[in-house]
C-alpha cells in the first residue's frame, strides 16, 4: 500500500496507469462481492419467511376467536397482510438493485446526481470531449433518462435533475441509480444553495455512499471579454466571499440533521473546462483548463479509485443490503414500539373492563331485580282500590286488562332491562372511544359496540318476552292468567306461551267467582268474601308472575348481557391486545435479525478497510463487534493496541468520513453488566430499565427509557450503537 501511495504522490504521469490497476483489482473483487451480496439477499428472505410465519399464526388466531363480527376480524387479518406485503415488497427492492449490481459488477460506476442546471451534463461533455449538444438552454430540463459513458475505464452516469417542478420520477430515478454508484459526484451551484438540496446529500451518506461534493461556479463565458476578464484572475470569482458563504450555507443545512459534519467541497469553473475543448479557444486551451480548476477534480476521482477502490467496491455490493437493512430495522423498531405502545392502551383499557365489569354484573343485576320488583309491588298496591271500585261491574274482566294497560308494565319491564344494557354499552363505548383517541387505531379497528350490531345483538324482545306471559293460577278456585303484556306490546305471541291475548282473565273468567254465590249468602258478606278473594287472585298471579318475570331477567342479563355484549367486548379487547402484542414482537424480532446482519456487514465493511491498510489477519480477528451508523459514526470493539493507532484512516477507506472509535474493553457478564458498562462508556445519564416480554413461550428482552426523556443528538446517535452492540431494541415508554 505504501509503495502504492509514494507512486501516486511522486508521479502524476502514472496515475492513468495505476488506474488501470485499479479498476482490474476492483474487477477481481467483484466476483466475491457478488456472491457476498446474494448470501445477504437470503439471509433477508428466510428472515421475511420467519416474520410472515408468525403474522399468519397471529392471522389463524384471530380466526379462530370467539368473536361474531366479522368486520373487525377482517381489518385486523387486513392490518397483519399489509404488513407481509411491505417485508416481500421491500426485500424485492434490495434483490433487485443487488442484481443490477451483479450485472455491472466489470464496471467501477461514478454517478453524477444533483439538482436540475447544476452542470451534470456539462460535466459529462469534459468528460467525453463532447460537443455540447446536451447541454440544456435556460430553464429546460436536458437529461430525462440515466445515461452511461466511459471515462479513463470508469462508467460515469448522468442522471435526472432533481428537486425539478413535478420532477418525482426523475427523484425516484436519480436516487435508485446512486444507490448502485461506487462513488457519488454530489454537484452544486454558486446559486443560493436550498435546504432540500442538503437533504438528499445526508440521504446519500445515509446509503453509505462515498461522497465528492462539487460547487460549479456558473458564469457565462460565451462573450470573448467576459472570458478575458475571467482568465485575468480566476481567483476573483472562485474564491470569493460569495462562494465561501453558499458552501458555508450549505454546510449549515446539512449539519442540522448531521451536527458534526462538514463537507469539503471542490469549486470549480466547468464551462471554462468545457470551453477548453472547443477549436476556437485553442490557444487559450491550457489558460481555461488551468482557471477551471478541473484538474483537482480528476486528481480527487483518480486517488480515491487508486487507493480506496477495493474497499468502495466491497463495500458497495454490501451497502445496497445494508443500507436498507439498516433503515428497515429501524423502521420496524418504530413500527414494533408504536405497537406496543397501543398494546399497552389496550391492555389498560381490557384491565379497566375486567374490574369494572366484575363490579358491574353482580351490582347491575341486583339494582334491574330491585326496580323489577318495585313494578310489580307498585302494581299489586292498586289492586285492593281496583277491586274495590269495580266488583260489582259486569265488564270486571275488561276493567282490569284495561288498568294493567294503563300502569304500562310491558314497557317499564321492558326499560328496565333495557336499562342495564344500555349502562353496560355506554362503558363499553367510552372504553373503545378511548382507546381508539388514546392509540390513535384505526376507527376500523375500533367498531363501536352497536346493540342492534351483528355480534353485539342483545336477544330480540318480540322473542324473550315470554318472561312475563307465565300462566298464572289462582290458588284452587282461579282459572289460568296469562300474563301476555309483550305479546300485546310487539303484536306477537309470546315466545313458549300458548295463551291467547285477552287480557288478564281468560274467556272463562266470568265463572271466577261463581255468580251463583251472590244469592246465597248476605250481600256484604257476600261482597266482602268476593272482595278478598278477587283481591287475593289478582295478587297471587302479580306475584307468580313477577317471581317468573325476575328469574327470566336473571337468565337474559346472564345469556344477552354477560355472555353476549360483555363477553363480545372482552373478545374485542383480548383480539386487539394480542393483534398487538403479535405486531410488536414479530416487528422486533425482525428487526432484530436485520440488525444482527448490519453488524455482521459492518464488520465485514470494517475487516476489508483494515486489510487494504495491512493489518494483519490475526488482528482482524480479535475485533468483538462493529457498530455502524452509516456515514455518521461506527465504534469498534477490540482491545489490540494497533487498531488504536490506525483508526483514523478508517474513515478514508469507508468513503464517509464518519467518527471512527475504538472500544478496548471486553464486554462480559449478564445484559445488566454489559449494558451498565456500555452507559459508562457513552456517558449516558438516561434512565434505562430491561424487561423481558413474554408470549406464549416467546421471550424477548427489551431496554426501556423514560418517552418524556429529551435526548440530545449525540445521545441518539450512542444509543442507536448500543442498540447494535447487544442486539436489543430500546423503547422509549
Amino acid at each position: 500500500m505504501k509503495s502504492k501511495k509514494s507512486n501516486y504522490k511522486n508521479c502524476n504521469d502514472n496515475s492513468d496507469e495505476l488506474l488501470v490497476k485499479a479498476i482490474q483489482e476492483c474487477k477481481k473483487v467483484a466476483a466475491t462481492s457478488s456472491k457476498e451480496a446474494k448470501d445477504n439477499v437470503a439471509f433477508i428472505k428466510e428472515s421475511i419467511v420467519q416474520a410472515n410465519k408468525e403474522v399468519e399464526s397471529c392471522i389463524k388466531d384471530i380466526s379462530n376467536q370467539k368473536i361474531r363480527d366479522p368486520e373487525i376480524l377482517s381489518s385486523l387479518k387486513d392490518q397483519l397482510r399489509r404488513i407481509k406485503t411491505t417485508f416481500v415488497q421491500e426485500y424485492d427492492e434490495v434483490e433487485q438493485l443487488v442484481e443490477k449490481k451483479i450485472k455491472q459488477s466489470n464496471q467501477f460506476n461514478i454517478t453524477l446526481f444533483g439538482r436540475t442546471k447544476v452542470g451534470k451534463s456539462t460535466l459529462m461533455e469534459i468528460l467525453t470531449n463532447g460537443d455540447g449538444r446536451s447541454i440544456g438552454k435556460g430553464g429546460q430540463r436536458t437529461t430525462l433518462n440515466v445515461r452511461q459513458y466511459n471515462w479513463k475505464g470508469l462508467t460515469i452516469t448522468d442522471i435526472p435533475g432533481i428537486d425539478a417542478f413535478q420532477g418525482e420520477t426523475d427523484d425516484r430515478l436519480a436516487f435508485e441509480a446512486a444507490k448502485s454508484a461506487d462513488i457519488v459526484v454530489f454537484m452544486i451551484s454558486d446559486g443560493q444553495p436550498e435546504a432540500t438540496e442538503a437533504d438528499w446529500l445526508v440521504r446519500l451518506k445515509r446509503e453509505d455512499k462515498p461522497i465528492i461534493c462539487l460547487c460549479n461556479v456558473k458564469r457565462t463565458l460565451e462573450d470573448e471579454l467576459d472570458m478575458e476578464l475571467f482568465l485575468d484572475n480566476p481567483d476573483d470569482i472562485l474564491k470569493d466571499e460569495r462562494i465561501k458563504e453558499i458552501i458555508a450555507q450549505f454546510n449549515a443545512f446539512v449539519q442540522e440533521q448531521l451536527p458534526n459534519e462538514h463537507i469539503n467541497i471542490i469549486v470549480s469553473q466547468l464551462q471554462a473546462r468545457y470551453l477548453a475543448n472547443k477549436k476556437e479557444n485553442i490557444a487559450k486551451r491550457k489558460e481555461l483548463i488551468k482557471a477551471s480548476r478541473f484538474g483537482i477534480i480528476e486528481h480527487e476521482l483518480q486517488r480515491l479509485v487508486i487507493h480506496n477502490g477495493i474497499s468502495f467496491r466491497r463495500k458497495c455490493f454490501l451497502s445496497i443490503i445494508d443500507s436498507p437493512l439498516y433503515s428497515q430495522s429501524l423502521e420496524l423498531f418504530n413500527s414494533s414500539t408504536l405497537a406496543y405502545q397501543k398494546y399497552l392502551v389496550a391492555k389498560g383499557k381490557m384491565n379497566e373492563f375486567c374490574n369494572w365489569e366484575n363490579e358491574f354484573i353482580p351490582e347491575e343485576r341486583s339494582l334491574m331485580l330491585d326496580r323489577v320488583e318495585k313494578i310489580y309491588n307498585d302494581l299489586i298496591n292498586t289492586v285492593p282500590t281496583f277491586v274495590e271500585d269495580n266488583l260489582e261491574k259486569n265488564d270486571f274482566s275488561d276493567r282490569w286488562k284495561k288498568h294493567i294497560e294503563s300502569h304500562r308494565l310491558s314497557q317499564k319491564v321492558q326499560d328496565c332491562f333495557s336499562d342495564s344494557v344500555k349502562k353496560a354499552k355506554a362503558k363499553v363505548d367510552l372504553l373503545f372511544n378511548a382507546l381508539e383517541t388514546e392509540s390513535k387505531l384505526q376507527a376500523s379497528l375500533m367498531s363501536d359496540v352497536d346493540s342492534s350490531h351483528k355480534g353485539t345483538d342483545i336477544t330480540n324482545w318480540k322473542r324473550i318476552w315470554g318472561w312475563t306471559s307465565a300462566g298464572v293460577t289462582a290458588a284452587g278456585t282461579v282459572a289460568e292468567i296469562g300474563l301476555t303484556i309483550a305479546a300485546q306490546a310487539f303484536g306477537v305471541a309470546a315466545a313458549g306461551a300458548a295463551i291467547p291475548v285477552v287480557g288478564w282473565i281468560v274467556a272463562g273468567g266470568a265463572l271466577l267467582f261463581g255468580l251463583f254465590s251472590w244469592f246465597s249468602d248476605k250481600r256484604e258478606t257476600k261482597r266482602r268474601k268476593a272482595r278478598i278473594e278477587r283481591e287475593k287472585a289478582l295478587s297471587d298471579s302479580l306475584k307468580t308472575s313477577k317471581d317468573k318475570t325476575s328469574e327470566k331477567m336473571k337468565k337474559a342479563f346472564q345469556k344477552d348481557i354477560v355472555e353476549g355484549l360483555l363477553a363480545d367486548s372482552y373478545n374485542r379487547f383480548h383480539i386487539i391486545e394480542t393483534t398487538l402484542l403479535t405486531l410488536a414482537n414479530s416487528q422486533r424480532e425482525l428487526g432484530l435479525k436485520y440488525l444482527n446482519h448490519h453488524t455482521d456487514i459492518s464488520k465485514r465493511i470494517v475487516q476489508a478497510a483494515f486489510f487494504d491498510l495491512g493489518v494483519k489477519g490475526v488482528v482482524l480477528d480479535h475485533i468483538d463487534f462493529v457498530a455502524r451508523i452509516p456515514g455518521k459514526k461506527t465504534l469498534i470493539g477490540c482491545d489490540d493496541e494497533q487498531l488504536g493507532l490506525i483508526a483514523n484512516k478508517i474513515s478514508d477507506k469507508i468513503g464517509n468520513k464518519e467518527e471512527v472509535r475504538i472500544f478496548r474493553k471486553k464486554l462480559s457478564g449478564d445484559l445488566e453488566n454489559r449494558l451498565s458498562t456500555l452507559k459508562s462508556y457513552f456517558k449516558l445519564r438516561v434512565p434505562m430499565k430491561v424487561i423481558t416480554i413474554s408470549k406464549d413461550g416467546f421471550n424477548q428482552n427489551v431496554v426501556f427509557i423514560p418517552k418524556n426523556y429529551n435526548l440530545q443528538s449525540d445521545e441518539e446517535s450512542n444509543l442507536l450503537l448500543l442498540q447494535q452492540i447487544l442486539n436489543i431494541h430500546i423503547v422509549k415508554r
